[in-house]
Order: C-alpha cells, then structure tokens, then sequence
C-alpha cells in the first residue's frame, strides 16, 4: 500500500467516525428539543427572512402566543431551532 493510499485510507476513516459523531449528536439534539417543546408548550417556526444574517432563520414562541404586534409575550429567535427555543427560554421571567 503506498503512502497516497494509506492517507486516504485513514481520511475515509476518519469521515466515517465524524459522520457516526453528527448522527449521534443529531439524534440527541432531536430528542432534547422535542422534550423541550412538548413540555414548555413550545411553537417552533423556520422562517428564513432575506436578510444576510442567519441568526434568525429560526422562530419559537409559547403556545399561547397571540401574534399580536403590541404583544409582551418573548419570541425566541437563532439559526437554529434549537438556538431559537433556547433563546425563548432565556427570556422567561
């Protein structure tokens, strides 16, 4: 096996074991935000604005969030969904 080969080797190794890392880490990121939302009463939205700034790709707001443009009621924004409830999160009282 020459040298080129064995690179390339351990570079499709080493993509196999970061590619097994992210399905792991997905996986539990998916299930901590369902957790999240089912029991905070959570309402998640991606909206994509066209801004440049992805930071606010994502919406969360409490169940009973009326939408109204006078409205106190937090709304949690990131690039993420995960982000966005987190952000919501932060800005209860």
């Amino acid at each position: 096996m020459t040298t080129l080969d064995k690179m390339q080797s351990e570079l499709s190794d080493m993509a196999a074991a970061v590619d097994a890392r992210f399905q792991q880490d997905a996986s539990t990121i998916a299930t901590l935000l369902d957790g999240l939302k089912r029991l905070g009463g959570i309402t998640t939205c991606r909206i994509c604005p066209p801004i440049g700034v992805r930071g606010f790709d994502w919406s969360a707001v409490l169940d009973d969030y009326d939408g109204a443009p006078d409205s106190k009621q937090p709304i949690g924004y990131g690039p993420t969904e995960l982000a966005a409830v987190l952000d919501l999160l932060g800005q209860q009282d």
